[in-house]
């Protein structure tokens, strides 16, 4: 397996998560259709270190690209907790920022990452858990595609992009009651019996990434 190879086995693992689980289980309706319509995009960051410069030099140019309005950058050998890691996606939210035309937010960015802590006490705390990716992973989500959403759908769930802080900077006061609508759908989905199964797709993706990885690490260690 070449380092090629392992890039399109991270790029598959991603893709199983974004389609068994996210879109299987109505967990983001945008996801679906923006994968459908060509308008999202999944880069592999190979970044050993959270280097903050280094990472957004390989961000950077795929941020610039017009026509596409969510981007997922996946970090496989970046090994951070998911306290760091949200240390680390904050820096590259401002750093998006400072790069910015305007003052004005252009994304939004959310942080995925597989050991996120979770409760199901509550609908709130169990938002990780729909976060939890197979990699450590950065989700960027075009402002100007969730403001037209938000027009097209002012009444209930449109979406769900799991950074509970964006959003208290995205939306007013009356779209945060949008926002508490998909998190408790979510958690009513769990709750209804469907949460055993959403465990058992993401275990079945995480065995299917400790399998593929490990075929590249006897690779490199052959070399």
């Amino acid at each position: 397996m070449t380092g090629k190879d392992f890039e399109s086995e991270v790029l598959r693992i991603n893709q199983r998560y974004n389609v068994e689980f996210i879109e299987a289980f109505g967990l983001c309706p945008y996801a679906r259709p923006a994968r459908l319509a060509g308008t999202s995009t999944c880069y592999v960051v190979d970044l050993c270190e959270p280097d903050i410069e280094r990472g957004w030099e390989c961000m950077a140019p795929q941020l610039r690209h017009a026509s596409v309005e969510v981007i997922q950058f996946v970090f496989p050998r970046l090994a951070l907790n998911s306290r760091a890691f949200q240390e680390f996606a904050n820096a590259m939210s401002q750093r998006a920022q400072q790069a910015a035309l305007t003052s004005r937010p252009e994304f939004v960015v959310a942080s995925f990452h597989p050991e996120l802590p979770y409760s199901r006490e509550s609908s709130a705390r169990l938002v990780p858990f729909f976060r939890r990716s197979p990699d450590l992973l950065l989700q960027f989500v075009r402002l100007s595609m969730l403001e037209a959403l938000k027009e097209r759908h002012p009444h209930g769930s449109v979406f769900f992009d799991g950074s509970a802080r964006a959003w208290d900077m995205l939306l007013t006061a009356r779209s945060k009651s949008v926002t508490d609508q998909i998190t408790d759908d979510n958690f009513t989905k769990a709750q209804a019996g469907l949460f055993a199964e959403m465990q058992a797709v993401l275990d079945a993706i995480t065995t299917d990434r400790c399998v593929s990885y490990s075929n590249y690490l006897k690779f490199e260690n052959q070399r």
